[in-house]
């Protein structure tokens, strides 16, 4: 998503008399590769259009979001669903690079660019699947969307690890706000793919597991006027039994843009993570869900 279709016009692969699905989108990435579709790095700025309630802009780094070191071929994408506004981050230059010289490079590179933008897509699309089926428009059931999102992961990185099993320890009916659900959901997106992706070279086992863990707290006023709130505590657990993370990789300054946008993402959140490198990788997580 990070490149914008040159000359294809985008309503070809998304009819706006249906509602976005993340089928919708793989159809979508399917037919840019088959048909060698031209691709352009987006101008600052510029806007593109999927439907009345969908805007996207184009940002540049060097705005509040973005530290110095954030490469300047990198491209974020503001998107704004009706009250909800999340970024979307991915080095643009690189991808339309590829793109562009697709004769000189291996199919398998074109294949993990389109897997890391597909797979950054449709965490987002299954959220407002998930939101159409439910009937639901202000929050998520969070744990039946985990359950799609892990199933699609799997899927797109079948070959080769056909024994990693993904594993989700999850209370039923987690219910986020679109707040809360769209960067948890990109967060644990990113965490999950760099899992398949590296963490288990040469083994064809090993195994991933997702924990959610709430805690309720109840905040006592400071004062007559105030109310008592009862609020949630979250822990969120990724880890994997694979070879660990390199002790060179550090999540604040990580030259990754995945890493990059898990950083942005938790910030956003308002919460804390912690990485432990032992006999695996374990990323964990701590965020507020506070009674409105």
């Amino acid at each position: 998503m990070p490149v914008i279709l040159n000359d294809f016009p985008i309503g070809h692969f998304i009819d706006s008399g249906h509602p976005y699905t993340s089928k919708t989108y793989e159809n979508m990435l399917t037919t840019i590769d088959e048909k060698n579709i031209p691709l352009l790095t987006p101008k600052r700025g510029e806007k593109i259009d999927f439907s009345s309630g969908i805007d996207v802009q184009v940002l540049k780094p060097g705005g509040t979001y973005f530290t110095d070191d954030v490469n300047q071929n990198s491209v974020v994408l503001k998107i704004t669903d009706g009250k909800v506004t999340f970024l979307l981050m991915d080095d643009a230059g690189l991808e339309a690079e590829k793109f562009s010289n697709k004769e000189n490079i291996q199919d398998s590179e074109v294949l993990e660019a389109f897997k890391e933008s597909r797979d950054r897509v449709i965490s987002i699309a299954l959220i407002h699947e998930e939101l159409h089926e439910g009937g639901e428009y202000e929050s998520l059931n969070f744990s039946l969307y985990l359950e799609k999102l892990a199933e699609n992961l799997l899927n797109t990185y079948r070959v080769g690890h056909s024994h990693i099993s993904l594993d989700l320890d999850l209370e039923d009916n987690v219910f986020f706000d679109m707040d809360i659900a769209v960067p948890l959901g990109m967060i644990i997106n990113e965490l999950v793919s760099n899992s398949l992706k590296y963490a288990f070279p040469g083994r064809d086992e090993g195994k991933i597991q997702i924990k959610l863990l709430s805690e309720w707290v109840t905040n006592e006023p400071n004062n007559k006027e105030e109310l008592k709130r009862k609020d949630t505590k979250y822990t969120l657990i990724v880890t994997d039994n694979g070879i660990g993370i390199p002790d060179n990789i550090n999540l604040e300054n990580s030259d990754t843009l995945g890493l990059q946008l898990v950083s942005i993402l938790v910030d956003q959140l308002d919460a804390k993570i912690k990485v432990r490198r032992d006999q695996g990788t374990e990323f964990t997580i701590w965020f507020n869900d506070i009674e409105k």
